[in-house]
């Protein structure tokens, strides 16, 4: 595969059907030449995930608010099925109480935890691989360059990040 790990995070994943059930439809019809109809559907259609899911290989890790009003739950569960039917390894995760953005600082950190496991698992299998068994020496050099940070920003306001060698990953 192209990529070891993915993560998919309140991700739009069939457009067709979120025309129809997020909370600003006409949001879309502005980049798709109007609304689903028989002439624009093909472009919706192409542009989803879901239309190409039969060439992902790629582990994928899904997660979502459960109140999303945004990107409707439907969305990452069509790409759940859609994944899981075709053998692709895929998780999914969905945060209760939790909209387009996770606000709960406990539902932020198990995000963090979640994706950290997640990269790990998938790109630190080579690694592995290549060490035979794994010995309590070799996990330093195995875990050095991932951390999860966590640290307070003025009184209660907490910034979470992951971070590889001395630079930010981007999480969605």
């Amino acid at each position: 595969p192209r990529f070891k790990a993915a993560m998919v995070g309140a991700g739009i994943t069939n457009l067709w059907s979120m025309y129809g059930t997020n909370d600003l439809p006409n949001y879309l019809a502005a980049f798709f030449r109007g609304v689903p109809s028989k002439e624009t559907l093909p472009l919706y259609m192409e542009r989803s995930a879901v239309t190409h899911a039969h060439k992902a290989v790629t582990p994928t890790l899904i997660l979502h608010g459960g109140n999303d009003e945004r990107v409707p739950i439907g969305q990452p569960m069509e790409l759940y099925r859609a994944l899981k039917e075709r053998g692709t390894p895929v998780e999914l995760v969905f945060y209760p109480r939790q909209g387009h953005g996770l606000q709960d600082y406990e539902h932020q950190l198990d995000r963090l935890r979640r994706q950290f496991d997640w990269i790990t698992r998938h790109t630190a299998a080579a690694d592995f691989a290549m060490w035979g068994s794994l010995h309590p020496s070799n996990l330093v050099q195995l875990v050095a360059p991932y951390a999860l940070a966590e640290r307070v920003v003025g009184g209660n306001t907490h910034e979470l990040g992951l971070y590889c060698g001395a630079a930010p990953l981007a999480l969605a």
